[in-house]
């Protein structure tokens, strides 16, 4: 019977926690198995001043969701807002779709996602998403930050061999800052994919697109884009149906099939990227929960002239706002 116990369980009893998290935690291994296996995510505020669209500069943060095994970049989110379970899940859907681009292959749903303690990370949003996806969530042990080498390292190169060479970069003050948010983003994405997935580790391993790729595995992927939008939509509060709409983030919202509804509670999920980006269209699912019945998906793509049409249901049928704010 000895035997047959395990060697993680024979440490536990006999040498105590603290030697069974440093030998056999899943955050402790080196790297992982195979690619898709762990994926890291974490935020850095970028030292790099850029030129707002006020003319005035900023720091922007870059949230990273890292491939643990082929240190490949399965998604990032840039932007000047502070972190957030809105960015992790803006850098999450880029991670898990197909990029479209000829040398970004990285996608699929990771087995685990591997993070700290902040709050964006823990919250009841991005736990909810975990539990759609079915990715197991590991949080580091707050001030034990093991197995978070591949990510650290990643934003330590990033500041030597890219952002050193870019206007506006702090550590060079002779550099005055000359880039926008977008054409930072350009150039990053230009770095990230033609030097930083390409470069070969110093033991002589893969560049990590190549080592991504390696045995032809076949990503888990969720059925549609439609329906990884839904679930890595920000959930806010219920809202009543209203005879004139919903009512939204000082917007109207008006559909015929809201008629049925008109007195009841709704919940609204939202695209954050609306609000992260400053942009003055959305996408909104809702989904009115009666008798226990979900309301299917609904789309309506709004401008910040209230009273245009706005497209309503899957059949394209035309409805219009009713007034303004």
């Amino acid at each position: 019977m000895v035997r047959e116990v395990p060697d993680s369980l024979l440490t536990l009893a006999h040498h105590g926690s603290k030697a069974y998290s440093e030998g056999f935690d899943l955050v402790h291994r080196r790297e992982a198995p195979r690619a898709n296996a762990i994926w890291q995510a974490d935020h850095a505020q970028l030292s790099i001043l850029l030129l707002r669209e006020d003319g005035q500069t900023a720091r922007p943060w870059l949230t990273i969701v890292i491939d643990d095994y082929s240190r490949a970049i399965a998604g990032y989110y840039l932007g000047f807002d502070p972190p957030s379970s809105m960015r992790t899940a803006l850098a999450l859907r880029q991670g898990i779709w197909r990029k479209g681009h000829p040398h970004w292959h990285i996608c699929g749903i990771p087995e685990v996602l591997y993070t700290d303690n902040g709050s964006d990370f823990t919250s009841k949003h991005l736990e909810q998403v975990a539990v759609d996806l079915k990715i197991r969530l590991v949080f580091s042990t707050p001030g034990k930050p093991q197995g978070r080498g591949r990510i650290e390292r990643f934003f330590r190169t990033v500041n030597t061999m890219f952002l050193c060479e870019v206007d506006g970069f702090i550590r060079r003050k002779r550099h005055k800052p000359t880039l926008s948010l977008e054409r930072f983003e350009e150039l990053f994405q230009a770095f990230l994919l033609e030097t930083y997935h390409r470069r070969i580790s110093v033991k002589g391993r893969l560049g990590p697109s190549e080592r991504w790729e390696e045995g032809g595995f076949l990503p888990r992927m969720p059925e549609s884009l439609e329906q990884l939008d839904l679930l890595l939509m920000q959930e806010v509060r219920a809202r009543k149906v209203r005879r004139d709409g919903i009512h939204f983030h000082g917007l109207r919202y008006l559909s015929l099939t809201l008629a049925a509804y008109v007195g009841e509670d709704v919940t609204i999920r939202f695209d954050p990227a609306i609000w992260a980006r400053s942009e003055f269209s959305t996408r909104i699912a809702s989904f009115a929960r009666r008798s226990q019945r979900n309301w299917q998906e609904r789309r309506f793509p709004c401008e910040t002239s209230f009273a245009r049409a706005i497209n309503v249901d899957a059949n394209s049928a035309r409805s219009s706002t009713i007034g303004n704010r």
